[in-house]
C-alpha cells in the first residue's frame, strides 16, 4: 500500500518557518492578488475552501509538493438526521 503523507496547511507554514502575515505577504507577490493575514488563517482552517491556484503557489511559497499537503475537510463530525437517544 502506497500512502503518501499530507501535512496541514498550517504546518506546512511553520516548517517553512512563516508566520501567518509573511505567508499572506508572499502569496499576495506570488499571485497579484492583495491576501491578508486573515485569509490565511481562514485557509489553514478550511482547507477544502482553498482554491487551487492558490494551493499549488501556497505549494511553491513553502516548499512542499501540493500532494504532501492536505486540502480536505479537518471536520471530524458526522452528520446523522432523526437519531433518538
Amino acid at each position: 500500500m502506497n500512502k503518501k503523507i499530507r501535512i496541514s496547511l498550517k504546518a506546512a507554514r511553520v516548517n517553512a518557518n512563516m508566520t501567518q502575515l509573511q505567508a499572506a505577504a508572499s502569496l499576495s507577490d506570488y499571485t497579484g492578488v492583495y491576501i491578508t493575514k486573515d485569509r490565511i488563517r481562514y485557509f489553514e482552517q478550511s482547507p477544502n475552501e482553498v482554491p487551487d491556484i492558490f494551493g499549488k503557489a501556497l505549494s511553491k511559497i513553502y516548499g512542499i509538493p501540493v500532494d504532501n499537503i492536505f486540502f480536505g475537510s479537518l471536520s471530524t463530525k458526522s452528520c446523522r438526521k432523526n437519531v433518538r437517544l
